[in-house]
């Protein structure tokens, strides 16, 4: 086991979220491949709101089988979700739902790799569809409280329209995936609609346990 802790005086889907650490592609540049999730693999992220809000969310994984992965997360409320084994988010115990799943990744990855992201969202009893890209910007390290990482930096944009209303939000979103950590260490994310925004957000990762080492 691995586990790296906050210092006593440090202070994190949404999804999210995971891999081995990335080997190197032919011009030298990294890859991050599908992650070997384990149970009790556990994130702790710090989340900070530029509105005004912080909070801390936790994720640990409590089932892995060949079709899916269990976590359960711990924040505002406590709940349960299901992922793809690439750590696409499905669905979570509180009725919100990605059909087929989120496209967050998709495995190995690059920079400069692009795919496209369409899914039929539900949430409670509001249905929608969401369609836009994530592009894998570069390769580089980052640094947040856990510690520095080795990271795919993907770019993210696309739009959620709600198809009783037509009403749509737009997302712009950074994440830095960590091979190392299994899992995004950093994300900046904002939604708007008719523009106001309604969540401008930065998580940082501020403690991991990572079961069976890379």
């Amino acid at each position: 086991m691995k586990h790296r802790a906050l210092p006593a005086t440090a202070v994190p889907l949404a999804a999210v979220l995971a891999t081995l650490l990335g080997s190197s592609a032919a011009a030298g540049q990294s890859i991050c491949d599908r992650p070997k999730l384990e149970v009790g693999d556990r994130w702790r992220y710090q989340v900070k709101d530029r509105r005004g809000t912080d909070r801390q969310q936790v994720f640990e994984v409590l089932a892995v089988s060949d079709t899916e992965v269990r976590q359960k997360s711990v924040g505002a409320s406590e709940l349960e979700s299901v992922f793809t084994p690439d750590h696409n988010f499905v669905r979570n115990s509180e009725g919100l739902s990605n059909a087929p799943h989120s496209a967050s990744y998709d495995f190995p990855m690059t920079p400069g790799k692009s795919w496209p992201v369409r899914f039929q969202w539900t949430n409670g009893n509001a249905q929608g569809d969401f369609e836009g890209e994530r592009k894998v910007e570069a390769s580089e390290k980052v640094t947040v409280p856990a510690g520095t990482f080795e990271a795919c930096r993907i770019s993210s944009r696309g739009r959620f329209i709600n198809r009783a209303t037509g009403n749509a939000s737009d997302m712009r979103s950074v994440d830095w995936y960590a091979p190392a950590a299994r899992a995004m260490v950093r994300r900046e994310r904002t939604m708007a609609s008719r523009g106001s925004f309604t969540e401008d957000s930065t998580w940082e990762l501020i403690e991991l346990t990572v079961k069976g080492g890379k």
